[in-house]
């Protein structure tokens, strides 16, 4: 019998950063995720914050945009996915994350998931409800792609997600 409450899925979260990242003046996908071929994945957070743009007269929006079931992964640097419990014996990311990279994602295949305006005067969070959380299946790919901004500028980003296994939620 449901009470109309929802119990959050359990499973290790991990957070995969980048910082200091120099972005040009091209398409970005910022984060390309790839669910182990064993779990799948919620994402739970989406950080980013820029910080050499700040006295700039542009006060520029920009498009951000989740895109699900691309067949080739963006290009860009791995990163490599750190469990919060963070102490000795704590399981390891099954899932890959690539970082910030002009070679972007196939979309052939791809599905818009999210659309979104960030303004680079100020941070980016997305932080749904659990209800409203993304779940890749196994071996799904994410992507956040970023349009081309008017001026290069250098960020930080954070995206925390959490494998849960193949159950049900």
């Amino acid at each position: 019998m449901s009470n109309g409450s929802y119990l959050e899925p359990s499973g290790p979260v991990f957070t995969a950063p980048f910082s200091a990242t120099a972005l040009t003046t091209n398409t970005q996908d910022l984060w390309c995720i790839t669910a182990g071929s064993s779990t799948r994945v919620v994402i739970r957070e989406i950080r980013l914050g820029q910080y050499s743009e700040f006295g700039d007269a542009q006060s520029e929006l920009l498009s951000l945009q989740i895109l699900t079931g691309s067949t080739a992964a963006s290009g860009g640097t791995s990163i490599t996915p750190r469990n919060v419990a963070s102490h000795t014996g704590a399981p390891s990311a099954t899932s890959t994350v690539v970082g910030p990279s002009t070679t972007l994602a196939s979309t052939s295949s791809a599905v818009e998931r999210f659309a979104d305006v960030w303004n680079v005067a100020a941070g980016f969070l997305l932080s749904p409800l659990p209800a409203e959380r993304l779940v890749l299946n196994p071996s799904q790919r994410m992507v956040l792609r970023m349009n081309a901004p008017n001026d290069a500028m250098t960020i930080n980003g954070t995206v925390t997600f959490q494998e849960i296994g193949k159950g049900t939620i």
